[in-house]
């Protein structure tokens, strides 16, 4: 199960581990909110990692649950990583478009916590209903641009987004 942590349900965390205990899940994910989209969705949802970081250490103060607890984008990165794993993993929108990652495939501007202003890159390799995945995966500028991530060379498309380390200048 997955939690997507925000200003608006961000209180309901250990409500929330409760309830996956109670249906016996064998892992959540705890993560903020990223994909912003204005200014008023910043102000309104934006929650940061030592806010939720507090609230989840609260709520497993006194509690041992049976699952195992990942808290993506709550500690840094490993080096030469993508938070979003664009490297291994593709974000594939209802449409059937293939992107690195959810923050490449939607086709609208971005707030980031640490910009406060709109970016805008949409950036797709193919469509799974006009080809297979395993083709789009291998397209030569596909490998090209995981390739460049996973030697930490970030792709303009990349550059600046908060799923990527804050090491060796990734987020200038």
């Amino acid at each position: 199960m997955s939690f997507v942590a925000n200003r608006e349900n961000f209180a309901d965390l250990p409500l929330f581990l409760e309830l996956a205990e109670d249906l016996g899940v064998d892992s959540v994910a705890v993560t903020p909110k990223f994909l912003l989209f204005s200014r008023e969705d910043l102000e309104r949802f934006y929650v940061s990692a030592r806010t939720i970081e507090a609230k989840l250490s609260s709520a497993l103060k006194n509690k041992n649950y049976s699952f195992s607890i990942r808290t993506t984008g709550l500690e840094p990165y490993p080096e030469n990583d993508c938070f979003a794993g664009a490297v291994n993993a593709a974000f594939i929108s209802a449409s059937g478009l293939v992107s690195p990652c959810c923050n490449l495939g939607h086709p609208v501007p971005r707030y980031n916590p640490r910009w406060q202003k709109p970016k805008y890159f949409f950036l797709t390799f193919g469509n799974v209903c006009q080809r297979p995945l395993d083709e789009i995966w291998n397209l030569p500028f596909y490998r090209d641009f995981r390739q460049k991530l996973s030697q930490g060379r970030v792709p303009l498309e990349c550059r600046g987004c908060h799923l990527l380390p804050a090491k060796k200048g990734f987020l200038g």
